[in-house]
């Protein structure tokens, strides 16, 4: 009856809105409404809702032995980038994601015992959006305490944000990677660093040959960050 009345008194909002004010609101209400039927607390403003990700997300099924959790990095390799991801992989990055969207889009996920679980990057978007680093590390404990809840048996390997061309990224993510990574493999995760990967100028920033943009790795990139995990960790997605 309480989930009843609950859902009526948000229908009712939601067909009242008019202005753009209301439409952002009304965003914001259906992502609650979902999250409240699925028993799980979405971030306002959620990436997860902009299609096609939600009801992709939370109507595969599909018990994969490997999960790819992420941001925009993720998002473009795994369905740009041909014969990146395994047929044993399931791809679940969303575009747009901060650290607090991960965590909140961890009860989507249907697969129950994952062989390992791969996140990539750990931050990025929050150094983007100039987050303070006190906030951002906060939130990667908080990201990695609820993937460990969540999967306590599989492996979890994260790869540290990149250097990019941005330069506040970069003058900020050593801390930020440091701090996670250090409270991460204290839980027994795994850390793959992709510097390695990508050449920088003399300004430190990473050389445009090596990105698709002034952000994301290109498939080159992309690849030699993957073959790390499989040779640093043995996890061949």
């Amino acid at each position: 009856m309480k989930k009843l009345i609950t859902l009526l008194v948000l229908l009712l909002v939601l067909l009242n809105c008019n202005t753009n004010d209301d439409k952002q609101k009304r965003k914001n209400q259906q992502t609650a409404l979902i999250g409240y039927f699925l028993g799980c607390q979405f971030t306002s403003n959620n990436s997860l809702f902009v299609d096609p990700y939600y009801y992709r997300y939370a109507n595969d099924r599909t018990q994969y032995r490997y999960l790819v959790l992420g941001n925009s990095t993720e998002d473009i390799a795994c369905n740009s980038f041909e014969g990146y991801k395994g047929p044993e992989t399931g791809c679940f990055p969303v575009s747009g994601n901060k650290l607090p969207d991960m965590e909140s889009q961890l009860c989507v996920l249907n697969t129950l015992n994952p062989d390992a679980i791969i996140v990539s990057t750990m931050g990025g978007n929050d150094l983007l959006a100039q987050v303070e680093n006190e906030e951002i590390i906060r939130r990667g404990k908080s990201f990695v305490d609820a993937v460990d809840k969540k999967f306590p048996n599989a492996i979890k390997i994260f790869v540290k944000v990149h250097v990019t061309r941005v330069d506040h990224a970069n003058a900020n993510r050593g801390k930020t990677n440091s701090e996670i990574s250090a409270y991460a493999i204290s839980k027994g995760w795994k850390v793959v660093d992709p510097d390695s990967c990508i050449q920088v100028d003399s300004e430190g920033r990473a050389l445009q040959s090596y990105l698709l943009d002034a952000i994301h790795p290109n498939s080159s990139t992309a690849f030699c960050i993957k073959n790390k995990i499989k040779s640093e960790y043995g996890v061949n997605f």
